[in-house]
């Protein structure tokens, strides 16, 4: 079920309990146009930053401004992050994560904001990894057109329930392709 939205935070989805792959048991989430926030296992006082989990599927614009504007409210310097799986190379991950943030905010802001890359062949596990510190983790709800519009998609359900702060899931605003541009 999804709760309403409400002022200065974040929707929550209220939990149900499901069986997921491989027999584990975690959180359930609905499908909303509102970006939506699952609590996390084991929250960190010390949260030094809201990190931004972006991929080439499009939805950069949304994932970045809602981080932004979640990492204003908590007082916390905004981290951008993409998880190369072994098919992209260095550079065109710097250059999504560059773009994204010159394409959503205005230089001098895109300027100040921390970019990280990361190699792992399962991208949850790298953002499970990276929520220890953080305060949030902002990701993208599936965006393939071909995809049941009530999926939350691969790398958001592996996250619901694992990462160890809450995870904001924004949803899909469509399926362009960002990376396209610096191929």
């Amino acid at each position: 079920m999804t709760a309403a939205p409400q002022t200065g935070r974040a929707p929550t989805f209220r939990s149900r309990r499901k069986v997921r792959r491989g027999g584990a048991v975690g959180p359930s989430v609905a499908p909303t146009d509102e970006p939506c926030t699952v609590p996390g296992c084991a929250p960190d006082e010390a949260s030094t930053f809201v990190l931004a989990a972006i991929d080439d599927d499009g939805d950069a614009g949304p994932i970045v401004r809602y981080a932004r504007a979640q990492a204003e409210r908590l007082g916390l310097p905004l981290r951008v992050v993409h998880v190369c799986t072994g098919r992209e190379r260095m550079p065109d991950a710097d250059c999504l994560l560059s773009g994204a943030l010159y394409d959503c905010l205005p230089p001098e802001v895109a300027t100040d904001i921390e970019r990280q890359i990361v190699r792992d062949r399962d991208p949850a596990h790298a953002l499970i990894e990276l929520s220890h510190g953080a305060a949030l983790v902002v990701v993208a709800a599936n965006s393939d057109p071909a995809g049941m519009p009530e999926h939350l998609g691969e790398c958001a359900s592996a996250l619901t329930g694992r990462t160890a702060c809450p995870l904001a899931i924004v949803p899909a605003s469509g399926p362009t392709s960002v990376a396209g541009r610096w191929r």
